[in-house]
């Protein structure tokens, strides 16, 4: 039984940290469905969720390669216009889709879309609707709704609904992914909470893999990663 603060997101959600060698359903953009988003959740509520692991004796061990991109940005803020910049990285993924090879997953880190608007997500997604890829993505600072009234749980919740949990890990060939939202999130206790335990529980035989959009010696972020990156030097990163 896991415990959820019902008052804790405007929407509930709750994930695994995918183990080596198992993959889960995709869904139509690409994205792995390792989470559970809990509409309505009251306190006092019970839910079962199956995550429906499946075993992938593919990605388990040996050598591997993925794709990192970043800053996509389907807008309609720029002077091209939403269809533009729509069917530009509609093109960027038919490019990806076409790379030799069998690359084990795209990671796609922040800024998918600009103001973190419904209409941005939505021709994101089109965009990338039915890529052969799995598809990882993270927030940046340009996924977050900074218009909307009520605090962080506001500010994020567009891209929990149209995209993953904001924090996320997952095993990978002897790593361990670590997934982070660090630029607001740097200032909440959960987040580095939550990866203190995180890496407790890590089994990695190579180290790790960190994922973060802003880099954390910038001053965007500085604030609030100098306890990350303390955290972070007790481990191969």
């Amino acid at each position: 039984a896991l415990s959820v603060d019902a008052e804790r997101r405007l929407t509930d959600m709750v994930f695994v940290s995918l183990p080596e060698g198992y993959r889960v359903p995709l869904d139509r953009v690409g994205t792995p469905r390792f989470f559970a988003r809990f509409d309505g959740l009251a306190a006092g509520d019970a839910r079962r969720q199956d995550f429906g692991l499946i075993p992938a004796p593919a990605l388990r061990g040996g050598a591997g390669e993925f794709v990192h991109l970043t800053d996509v940005h389907v807008s309609g803020n720029y002077g091209t216009g939403m269809d533009y910049e729509r069917e530009r990285f509609r093109d960027q993924v038919r490019q990806l889709d076409a790379l030799a090879g069998e690359q084990d997953f795209v990671m796609l880190s922040g800024d998918l879309s600009d103001a973190a608007t419904a209409d941005e997500y939505d021709n994101f997604q089109d965009a990338i609707a039915g890529t052969r890829h799995t598809v990882w993505t993270s927030a940046g600072n340009h996924g977050l709704d900074f218009s909307a009234p009520g605090g962080y749980a506001a500010e994020i919740e567009r891209f929990r609904v149209y995209e993953v949990p904001e924090w996320y890990s997952f095993d990978y060939r002897g790593f361990h992914v670590v997934v982070m939202e660090d630029y607001r999130a740097v200032d909440d206790d959960e987040q580095f909470e939550w990866l203190q335990r995180d890496l407790e529980l890590a089994r990695s035989r190579h180290g790790l893999i960190v994922i973060a959009h802003v880099a954390m010696n910038d001053p965007l972020t500085i604030r609030g990663t100098e306890r990350y990156v303390e955290l972070l030097r007790g481990h191969r990163v």
